[in-house]
């Protein structure tokens, strides 16, 4: 799909009217977001793939359940909550850290998570020991805020929670 359409169709969904009721300025906005924020970051995690000579972004592999469900959830939501939980899951850590909950069970140690997280990203970008820092400093408060987990810092458990500030 060209990446101007796909702007216009986002921007009417949100606004819950027809693609050309939409205005020019409100796309050209969007799409300045899409081409250097959201879509790159969707290219990073092998989602997508961008064809800069023709402006199209082409779907390269299914995306998880896990994501199809925040997705889908948070369309209820004001548009200021949908940035706020899509800004906060934008980060690859984050998004493996809610894959990696979503298949291991409800409840995991740092420790657990920092080890498995460790697997599954490049061991040039992230070890155990640095993905346990990053995890409790970064990564697991930021998903704490928008209610994906709980996080108890002294036991170093994690709890997976469901959705996004629980339910819309």
């Amino acid at each position: 799909m060209e990446i101007r359409t796909l702007g216009r169709r986002l921007l009417a969904r949100e606004q819950a009217c027809k693609p050309g009721m939409v205005s020019s300025d409100s796309v050209d906005r969007v799409y300045v977001d899409l081409v250097h924020n959201h879509l790159p970051r969707l290219a990073d995690q092998d989602f997508i793939t961008i064809d800069r000579e023709t402006n199209f972004v082409a779907v390269d592999r299914d995306i998880p359940p896990y994501v199809s469900s925040i997705v889908s959830t948070i369309t209820a939501y004001s548009n200021d909550q949908r940035h706020r939980i899509l800004g906060t899951l934008a980060h690859p850590i984050r998004v493996s850290t809610v894959a990696i909950l979503r298949e291991e069970g409800p409840t995991l140690s740092l420790e657990s998570l920092a080890e498995l997280l460790a697997e599954r990203v490049d061991a040039a970008v992230i070890d155990d020991e640095e993905a346990k820092i990053e995890l409790h400093h970064w990564h697991l408060p930021a998903l704490e805020t928008i209610d994906l987990l709980t996080y108890d810092a002294s036991s170093a458990e994690i709890v997976q929670l469901g959705e996004p500030y629980g339910t819309a």
